[in-house]
């Protein structure tokens, strides 16, 4: 094992995450090779600096001359350098303020700060890089988005175990997921979380956050070693007074030593810039000190190094800017106020159609850019027929469709609505 990875692993020897961390995280480190000598050579601010494979002139890269129409938002420079391996340390900071405003609890808790990814799916999955492995038993509930099983199943092999998300009743079944977490024998646990809920669209309540909360500290008081991996895709949209507008991260981050929290959100959807790939890492723990932060920090940099080697320098400097604009936050909630909208008039249309047939069942939802529901048909079967007819919808596993109606106009949805309903009636008749 390389010598850095050995010094990291004594910093962090003691700590959740010494426990948690497979043999390749336990591997992992940053080198202090090119791309580390190069960063040392800019912060010295050498005169002669040839450390960086890039083509530069008087210190500015030589690029496309086209690239200067756009330097009154962002400089030809500021386009295509290289970014730094864990990201942009004014955009880092910036969205560390971010979640702080969304978060408020966050500002009184230690927490690392956030590492830039390359999107969401490339935050799990440096995650995963780090703590999963085939002896991995990690906790996803059902339904789930269909990237996890890539992920963690094909590419990992982990031992997952699918928790429904709701009871028969439609009611988040925390009493479920503790009676199966009472048959698990492994130390090792690993819970992935997704609020609001990729597909159904649903966020626990205040209440049901706080049981969670205290599921997951039972069990860690009584030697589980815990990672819970919480998936922020869709935060702040939020439609109705149930869900609760802050991160379960807010709660975990600090809750019990045998807890590793991790943060993964983007800016995809809170920021508006869903083709920007520009995700974030942020890891929270009781008893971690600024230097453990750091030493996992490096870990994570390593993973990030051997798979992508840093984030688009161009998609962090626009994003920075963005963040930074005085019209951001009205602009953020004039889209999360159109979504309310949207979501309300679904609502309204499956109400206006559901019979007492029960073809279709929808899920719990309050949150989010999505609605599912459960339909006593095929579901391939139904989206198929819809598409014949111009009516694009998702189908999940056998037996339910997913509805974004973060994509139709507002005009538009009850026509879909009514298209789901009465294709799903004409193929069950």
């Amino acid at each position: 094992m390389d010598n850095i990875a050995n010094d990291l692993n004594t910093l962090l020897k003691g700590t959740i995450v010494d426990t948690l961390l497979t043999d390749v995280g336990k591997r992992l480190y940053f080198p202090l090779g090119i791309v580390s000598q190069s960063q040392g050579a800019s912060k010295a601010k050498c005169t002669i600096n040839a450390t960086a494979g890039v083509a530069l002139q008087d210190g500015h890269h030589i690029t496309h001359p086209l690239f200067n129409e756009f330097s009154h938002i962002v400089s030809s420079d500021e386009m295509v350098s290289y970014a730094p391996t864990a990201g942009v340390f004014l955009l880092r900071k910036a969205w560390m303020e971010h979640i702080h405003h969304e978060n408020p609890l966050l500002n009184d808790i230690s927490h690392s700060l956030p590492v830039v990814t390359s999107g969401l799916t490339h935050a799990i999955s440096v995650i995963s890089q780090l703590f999963i492995d085939e002896n991995t038993t990690i906790i996803i509930f059902s339904p789930s988005w269909d990237n996890y099983q890539l992920i963690f199943d094909v590419k990992h092999q982990a031992n997952i175990l699918h928790f429904s998300l709701f009871d028969e009743r439609g009611v988040l079944d925390i009493a479920g997921w503790k009676r199966e977490c009472e048959q698990i024998q492994e130390e090792k646990l690993v819970f992935l979380f997704n609020f609001p809920n990729n597909p159904t669209g649903y966020t626990p309540s205040t209440i049901e956050m706080e049981e969670i909360t205290h599921l997951l500290i039972e069990m860690a008081r009584g030697g589980k070693k815990i990672l819970s991996i919480i998936d922020d895709a869709y935060a702040g949209l939020f439609h109705t007074d149930v869900p609760s507008l802050y991160s379960l991260f807010s709660s975990l981050a600090n809750a019990h030593e045998n807890i590793l929290a991790v943060k993964c959100d983007a800016a995809t959807k809170e920021s508006l810039v869903w083709g920007f790939r520009v995700g974030f890492i942020t890891y929270g723990a009781k008893n971690l000190l600024p230097h453990h932060y750091e030493a996992l920090i490096e870990k994570t940099k390593g993973a990030v190094r051997c798979s992508i080697s840093s984030a688009s320098m161009m998609s962090q400097s626009l994003l920075l800017k963005v963040l930074t604009a005085p019209h951001y936050s009205s602009t953020i909630q004039n889209v999360k106020d159109e979504m309310k909208r949207r979501y309300e008039k679904v609502m309204e249309s499956i109400h206006l159609y559901q019979g007492e047939d029960d073809i279709l069942t929808p899920f719990p939802s309050n949150s989010g850019y999505f609605i599912s529901l459960s339909y006593k048909g095929d579901a391939t079967t139904l989206r198929l027929a819809l598409l014949k007819e111009g009516v694009g919808i998702i189908s999940l596993g056998e037996h339910i469709i997913r509805i974004a109606y973060s994509a139709v106009n507002f005009e538009s949805i009850d026509d879909l609505v009514r298209s789901v309903f009465v294709g799903a009636r004409n193929l069950w008749k």
